[in-house]
């Protein structure tokens, strides 16, 4: 953030271009734009003001947060609950517009803000005079995040930043395939930061060697140093901040052990971790069982858990996102024209995430871990073929209003039964529009069965199921034998040498 505001300061005149841009594109929008954003500002809010639902967040987001509000950087910090080592820049990200001291208590809506803001630039793309048929893929892509991440936007879910970001990408490259060379810095240094975000989502950074490879070509060396410069500012903090709480450079990646700090994570666990994380992305019955039990299980039993537990849109995406990598490999084979030096941005993007599906597929397939790579993998090949159609007639207009009504009508129901379902009755509406509701109210009796315990030098607090916003130090489930390497609890914590 502070690079950003140093540049434009240092850029004035690029600020007020930008500025006097947004008033161009506010001016070109028609009263049913201007009307749409505003009925989804009024949608994602709706989300910002309830608590959130995801479990994950009760677990130990939340105090993933509270841990960065209140302290620097402690060392050895996954030894109290081994999710923290699942370290994700959102988290810092969500501490700084938490908004508590505003509230007096924190507000998960960077999610929801995130959205709102990717939703806003496919309107603006509706008004620019550009390809219709851009638009109507932007459209149903939005509206492909919203439904597979309806009960996440109001939660602190590290899923869906990475793949906003990704589909940002993908909708700039369908607008004009050159924008890979003309914006090299934006598609060089998101999949860079979305790697600090969520790590599965670093094959979306093998564009890199593309673009490297082209400045190469341009011999324009100085644009490669200063890239890569940018990418070491994002990407080292992130590395040293794994290391300062796992005593891994990459967590949960046993194969990478460097160093031997004392508050190190026991390899046990970092196993542990990697393995729940592929068996849980296969079936929800991996909880609670071992995860040699759950890998051993035939493949066939396994993909039968899996498509039960899907929705119909979650098995339908990963079906045509199969079909179309299938299909599209065997033309890239055989078809000049889509090797041409016109489409080569578009193959290049689309077998860079071709190469994170098939890891996603293979790894860890969970839908809302690979949105990001399915639907790239299903829409530019499509967009190929049908990019000389007749959607380019004013024809297409008509079809593009129906598609936002389809969407907003959809997102208005979902939202809807969400918002009912997860307001507290008892509360009356204008309250939670001055103060939004707090996660006491949804959980009455949860701290009645927090209890205190007490290992080596350490006294925590231990609930039965999940933390939520319990008074630091809380664990539900700390590394054996765990005690403080100080006095405070900033020194940190490791694991206790017999």
């Amino acid at each position: 953030m502070a690079i950003s505001v140093l540049y434009l300061l240092f850029d004035c005149k690029y600020l007020k271009k930008y500025a006097l841009n947004i008033g161009v594109k506010y001016r070109r929008m028609s009263r049913f734009q201007i009307l749409l954003i505003l009925f989804f500002a009024l949608i994602f809010s709706s989300y910002a003001i309830l608590p959130p639902q995801w479990p994950d967040t009760f677990y130990y987001h939340i105090q993933n947060v509270m841990w960065n509000e209140e302290y620097r950087v402690v060392p050895g910090l996954a030894n109290l609950i081994e999710q923290f080592g699942f370290n994700s820049n959102f988290f810092l990200l969500s501490s700084v517009f938490a908004l508590k001291p505003l509230f007096g208590q924190c507000v998960y809506g960077v999610n929801a803000l995130c959205l709102f803001i990717l939703f806003i630039y496919v309107v603006s793309l509706a008004s620019q005079q550009i390809n219709r048929l851009l638009v109507l893929f932007a459209i149903v892509l939005i509206g492909s995040l919203f439904f597979i991440y309806k009960n996440h936007i109001g939660s602190l879910s590290t899923d869906i930043l990475p793949n906003l970001l990704i589909v940002y990408l993908l909708i700039n490259i369908l607008t004009n395939p050159q924008n890979i060379h003309e914006k090299r810095v934006l598609f060089w240094l998101l999949p860079v930061y979305c790697v600090t975000l969520k790590l599965s989502s670093v094959f979306a950074c093998l564009v890199i060697f593309y673009i490297a490879w082209y400045l190469l070509k341009e011999k324009d060396t100085k644009k490669i140093v200063y890239i890569l410069i940018c990418s070491f500012i994002i990407i080292l903090p992130w590395l040293v901040r794994n290391i300062m709480i796992t005593g891994y450079v990459i967590y949960p990646f046993p194969a990478i052990d460097l160093f031997s700090f004392d508050w190190k994570i026991p390899i046990e666990y970092v196993v542990e971790s990697k393995g729940y994380v592929e068996a849980y992305a296969i079936t929800e019955k991996a909880m609670n069982r071992p995860n040699e039990e759950v890998f051993a299980w035939p493949f066939m039993y396994k993909l039968s858990l899996w498509i039960k537990e899907k929705s119909l849109f979650e098995n339908a995406v990963t079906l045509l996102a199969i079909i179309s990598a299938l299909f599209t490999t065997i033309a890239l084979l055989v078809s000049k024209k889509l090797k041409s030096k016109e489409n080569a941005p578009l193959v290049i993007f689309w077998l860079v995430n071709l190469a994170g599906f098939l890891f996603w597929l293979l790894m860890a397939p969970d839908v809302r871990f690979g949105m990001a790579f399915i639907l790239s993998v299903i829409s530019i090949p499509i967009y190929l073929l049908l990019k000389d159609s007749v959607f380019e007639g004013k024809a297409s207009v008509p079809v593009m209003k129906s598609l936002f009504v389809l969407i907003c009508l959809i997102a208005f129901i979902l939202s809807v039964r969400y918002f009912i379902s997860v307001k507290d009755p008892g509360k009356p509406l204008h309250s939670i529009l001055i103060v939004p509701e707090n996660l006491a109210n949804t959980f009455d009796n949860h701290f009645q069965q927090i209890s205190v315990q007490r290992i080596n030098n350490l006294e925590f607090h231990k609930p039965k199921t999940s933390c939520l916003d319990c008074e630091l130090p809380c664990s539900p489930r700390p590394v054996d034998n765990i005690e403080m390497r100080g006095v405070s609890l900033q020194d940190g914590f490791r694991q206790k040498k017999n």
